[in-house]
């Protein structure tokens, strides 16, 4: 009984407490909030600065306060004003330097409302140019790092404003073409030095006769000069070997390299057809006597194997080059490093000997110091024509043989020359074939040469 008492006033209780919860007050709804300012679409804008370096601008539109971000932190250009409130026209400046890091280059800039992208900004700047031919400032600038004039170098600090007043006075003479600066002349430039590479597409004329600072300085090994027409490195004592690519030059006409100090063979691939002068010795040096042959030589002593087929001389020709001389001169005393020539050498280019030619007939002979032959026995076969092409006398000269090119060969001759030639020791030509002993052979593949010396003249 006292049980059931318990649970009923338990029911009691509940139903006393019911009504109450259920008159609590319901809360207010939450106020629906204000509506912000529309964000504008994302803009994509593609920005070009000048390589030297500007201001542009662009303007901007925003509805809310905005910053301007980036992918990093640039340090070739900049962007003012960074931030700002609503506006509805806001310009932007962004300031660049000059782009002289040799590639283009870009920066993206951000502006930022919030956490949206209202504006893309590209910004791309193309490399600075240097106003001149690409192995005209190789050049130049090899000459003006390395001081190769001397004190008498220029100081550039800017190429990519040069100007050719720069080298006033250095003798290295320059033209404009098409905006590019080109060198088209050296002559009697003070060089000490000069570069590896020297390719010059313009030039014309090299003319470094007796500049002595050149003395043991080594022929530039990468040569391109494909409108050069006289080159003159007389008396300077340059030395090392006459590269393919000097050979390669098309309308070549004039080269004295006599008093000079080349080595090694030369090169088989001479492309001039208008070669007037070729002085790659003189008369000055004539007697090998003694213990040391190389002794006083001057006359490019370790050039030698076979003079190629591709040296074309226009010899007796109408041309007027040294006073209407054309001359043919290579080696000094050791003509004993020349094997002979290579076949076909002459065989395209030269006359035959005229019996009949008159006395002071320029027309026909130009220069009475060439030794004159043709072939006893077969007068219509071409004859030889070249001047002091061994020793004055005639007595002993350059072997007449005609011979294979064999580039294997002429490159075992160049390493020999070299170790030879910086041990001022004679090369051993037994190595390639050549007799120990220079012996007179005045012998055509026909015939007998008979020499036509200055009496003829007279």
């Amino acid at each position: 009984m006292k049980k059931n008492l318990l649970k009923l006033l338990a029911i009691l209780a509940a139903v006393t407490v019911l009504p109450l919860a259920c008159n609590k007050p319901a809360p207010e709804p939450e106020p629906e909030p204000e509506p912000g300012p529309e964000v504008p679409e994302c803009q994509e804008l593609a920005l070009k600065i000048a390589p030297a370096g500007e201001d542009i601008t662009c303007e901007i539109t925003a509805t809310d306060a905005w910053t301007v971000e980036t992918d990093e932190n640039y340090k070739w250009i900049s962007c003012s004003p960074k931030s700002g409130d609503a506006t509805e026209s806001t310009t932007l400046t962004f300031t660049a330097s000059a782009n002289d890091s040799g590639r283009e280059r870009s920066a993206t800039f951000y502006v930022m409302q919030g956490t949206n992208t209202i504006y893309e900004i590209f910004i791309s700047q193309s490399k600075l140019e240097i106003p001149l031919g690409a192995g005209d400032y190789e050049f130049l600038k090899a000459v003006v790092d390395g001081k190769m004039l001397g004190d008498d170098t220029p100081v550039v600090e800017d190429w990519y404003s040069f100007d050719a007043e720069s080298f006033s006075g250095t003798g290295i003479d320059l033209t404009n073409k098409d905006g590019l600066w080109y060198v088209v002349q050296i002559d009697g430039t003070p060089f000490v030095n000069l570069p590896e590479k020297l390719e010059l597409t313009e030039i014309e004329v090299i003319r470094l006769n007796n500049q002595t600072g050149l003395t043991g300085v080594l022929f530039p090994t990468v040569w391109n000069t494909p409108k050069l027409q006289v080159i003159a490195l007389s008396h300077t004592k340059m030395t090392g070997v006459i590269p393919e690519g000097f050979a390669a030059s098309p309308v070549l006409n004039q080269i004295y390299f006599d008093d000079t100090d080349f080595y090694g063979a030369l090169p088989h691939n001479w492309a001039s057809k208008c070669l007037e002068v070729v002085l790659l010795g003189s008369t000055s040096n004539t007697n090998n006597a003694g213990d040391d042959p190389y002794a006083n030589d001057t006359e490019c002593p370790y050039l030698g194997y076979i003079v190629p087929a591709s040296l074309d001389v226009i010899l007796n020709s109408e041309r007027v080059a040294q006073t209407d001389k054309t001359q043919m001169k290579v080696g000094g005393v050791k003509e004993g490093h020349w094997l002979g020539f290579e076949e076909g050498w002459g065989q395209t280019r030269y006359e035959l000997f005229d019996e009949n030619a008159v006395k002071g007939d320029t027309k026909t002979w130009s220069d009475w110091r060439l030794l004159i032959g043709k072939a006893e026995k077969d007068p219509d076969v071409w004859a030889w024509y070249f001047s002091n092409m061994g020793y004055t006398d005639f007595r002993l000269s350059i072997p007449k043989k005609m011979l294979v090119w064999d580039q294997t060969v002429a490159d075992a001759f160049t390493k020999a020359a070299k170790i030879a030639h910086d041990s001022r020791n004679p090369i051993d030509m037994t190595a390639f074939g050549k007799e120990p002993e220079v012996v007179p052979d005045d012998d055509i593949q026909s015939g007998n040469v008979v020499n036509v010396d200055e009496a003829f003249w007279n």
